[in-house]
C-alpha cells in the first residue's frame, strides 16, 4: 500500500506475517496466547465485569479471538462469556459481561500484525521509493482486514480458504480490490509473479458469498489500456451489483526505478484517450445502475486539461481517497465562498501557498477570485518534488525539505500555507521525517498546515496562521494502495 493511505505503525509490521507465513493474521493462531487488552473504558460493561489492561482474551462465547474484528463480531449479544488470562496465571479465568441495550463492551485491544503482500508488481510505488525513509514506508500491506477497516487495496493473491470463510461469515464488506486486468496471463505479468489465483474466480467467490467490493485499475500505457481495458470492464460488469465502483488511476513513475521494468509514462494525450474510452462505459453503467460506476482519478482530467466531471449525491464518491472527485470536493463551495469575499483587507497581507505542481493547477480559479480583494497578495508556489522526482506532481508526496527550501527562497510573507496531506498525523512529520514543528520554526511561526476544501483555505489566507487552527492531515486514512490521486499525490 505504501506511502499513502493507512501508514502502519512500527509494532504492526514487526515480524508481520506474509502470505506464506505461519500464524498469519486472519487465521486463528496467536503467540503469546490471547488478545491483549490495552484499555478498559471507564464505567463500561467490561469494567463492571472486572477486566483490566493487560488481560489476554482467549475466547468469547466459545469462539477463539484473533483480533479486534473477531471481538466485535462475537460480542454482539447483550450477555457474553469471556475466557481470559491475567498476569502469570496458568489457568484461564471466565467472566460474564452483561450490557445494557446499545452499550459498548468497553474493551480496547492491541493492534494486529499486518499480513504483507508478496507480489512484485511492475508498477508498485514502494519499489520506487528512495532509500533511507522510515521503515513503514517500505511495507507492502496485503491484509484483507485493512481493506475492510481502512479501504486499503488488496490483490486477493494471498487469501486462503479460511480467509474467505471468515470474510463471508463476518460480512467483512465492502472490500477494496486491485484488479488491474482480468486477463490472467497479463495480470501475472503486472503482479510480477508466476502463479496466482485467477482474479475472476476470487471475485466470484466473494460475490456469491454476499460480499461487495470496489475495484481499482492502475492504468499503465501500452499494457492494460485500450482494448485490454474494455475487456476488463466487460468482465467486471458481470459482478454488478456486488461491484460497487471501479476507479481508474494513472501509473506513477519516480526517479528511483533502477533495475525495474521499463514502463511508459502517463502523458496528456494518454489521459485524453483514456477519458474518451471511459465515457461510453460510464454512460452504459449509468443506464444500468443509475450512476456512472466507473470513475477516473482527477489526475486524468487535470493532466489532460479537460473539464472535470460534476458529481452528485447519487455518486457515492466511495473512491474519493483514491483521487477520484477530490478536486470537485475541494472546489464545490467556491461560488458561495467567492460571493462572501471582502472587498478589501486591512491591514494588507502577503500570503504564500506552497503546493505540488498539480495542486497549483487546481488552485487557479480560487487564486483568480482572490486577486479581486484589495490589500491581499497571494502567491501560489509550485514545488518540484526532490524526493521522488519531477514526474510526481501532487502535494501529498512532497518532502519537508522542499517546503523548507521554499521558505528560505521566499522570505517576507505574512503567512505560509501548506497542504496538510503532506504531513503524517502520527508524529506530525513529512515523508522525509522533517517535523512540522521544525518547519513552523523556520517560518517564524507564520506557517499553518491546512486541511479541507477551498473554504478552509480561503479562511486561512484571510486570517493569521494562529487563527486558522487547522490540524495536520490524517495519514491514517486510506483508499489508495497506489499513490495516484490528485488530492493525495
Amino acid at each position: 500500500m505504501g506511502v499513502l493511505g493507512y501508514e502502519p505503525l512500527e509494532h504492526q509490521i514487526g515480524g508481520a506475517a506474509t502470505e506464506k507465513g505461519e500464524g498469519a493474521p486472519g487465521g486463528r493462531s496467536a503467540a503469546p496466547a490471547g488478545l491483549r487488552v490495552t484499555e478498559v473504558t471507564s464505567g463500561s460493561a467490561a469494567e463492571r465485569a472486572g477486566f483490566q489492561p493487560g488481560d489476554r482474551l482467549l475466547a468469547l462465547n466459545g469462539r477463539r479471538l484473533a483480533d479486534a474484528i473477531d471481538l466485535a463480531f462475537h460480542a454482539a449479544e447483550r450477555r457474553v462469556s469471556i475466557r481470559y488470562l491475567r498476569g502469570e496465571d496458568a489457568a484461564p479465568r471466565r467472566a460474564i459481561v452483561r450490557r445494557e441495550p446499545g452499550e459498548a463492551l468497553g474493551l480496547v485491544v492491541e493492534d494486529f500484525k499486518l499480513r504483507a503482500c508478496n507480489n512484485q508488481c511492475i508498477f508498485c510505488f514502494i519499489h520506487q521509493n528512495p532509500p533511507d525513509l522510515r521503515r513503514s514506508l517500505y511495507f507492502k500491506d496485503g491484509d484483507y482486514r485493512m481493506s475492510f477497516l481502512h479501504g486499503n487495496y488488496i490483490t486477493t493473491t494471498n487469501l486462503r480458504d479460511e480467509d474467505y470463510e471468515r470474510i463471508i461469515e463476518q460480512r467483512l464488506s465492502p472490500l477494496y480490490i486491485s484488479v488491474h486486468t482480468t486477463r490472467h496471463e497479463l495480470r501475472l505479468k503486472m503482479l510480477g509473479v508466476r502463479r496466482a489465483p485467477d482474479i475472476l474466480r476470487n471475485l466470484r467467490r466473494l460475490a456469491d458469498g454476499g460480499i461487495e467490493f470496489h475495484a481499482q485499475i492502475v492504468l499503465c500505457p501500452g499494457l492494460n489500456d485500450g482494448p485490454e481495458l474494455d475487456r476488463t470492464l466487460s468482465d467486471l460488469e458481470a459482478f454488478i451489483p456486488a461491484l460497487r465502483s471501479i476507479a481508474l488511476v494513472p501509473l506513477g513513475l519516480t526517479d528511483h526505478r533502477g533495475g525495474l521494468p521499463r514502463l511508459e509514462p502517463v502523458t496528456p494525450s494518454f489521459c485524453r484517450a483514456t477519458i474518451r474510452r471511459a465515457e461510453p462505459w460510464q454512460r452504459r453503467f449509468r443506464r444500468r445502475r443509475g450512476r456512472r460506476l466507473l470513475y477516473l482519478a482527477d489526475e486524468f482530467y487535470v493532466t489532460a486539461e479537460a473539464a472535470l466531471p460534476r458529481y452528485s449525491a447519487d455518486d457515492a464518491l466511495e473512491q474519493l481517497e483514491n483521487g477520484v472527485g477530490m478536486v470537485w470536493e475541494f472546489l464545490r463551495p467556491w461560488r458561495r465562498v467567492r460571493r462572501a469575499l471582502p472587498a478589501r483587507l486591512r491591514p494588507p497581507r502577503r500570503v504564500a501557498v506552497l503546493t505540488g505542481l498539480l495542486g497549483a493547477r487546481v488552485l487557479r480559479p480560487v487564486m483568480e477570485g482572490l486577486r479581486n480583494v484589495d490589500g491581499l497578495a497571494v502567491d501560489v508556489i509550485p514545488l518540484q518534488n526532490s524526493l521522488f522526482g519531477g514526474a510526481i506532481t501532487v502535494s501529498g508526496l512532497l518532502p519537508g525539505r522542499d517546503f523548507a527550501r521554499a521558505l528560505a527562497e521566499r522570505p517576507g510573507y505574512d503567512a505560509y500555507l501548506i497542504p496538510a496531506n503532506a504531513v503524517r498525523a502520527e508524529g506530525e512529520v513529512f515523508l522525509d521525517d522533517l517535523a512540522l514543528a521544525s518547519l513552523k520554526t523556520l517560518a517564524g511561526g507564520r506557517l499553518a498546515a491546512i486541511e479541507g476544501n477551498c473554504a478552509e483555505l480561503t479562511r486561512a489566507i484571510l486570517t493569521a496562521p494562529e487563527e486558522a487552527s487547522f490540524e495536520p492531515g490524517n495519514g491514517g486514512r486510506a483508499r489508495s494502495a497506489d499513490p495516484q490521486g490528485v488530492g493525495t499525490r
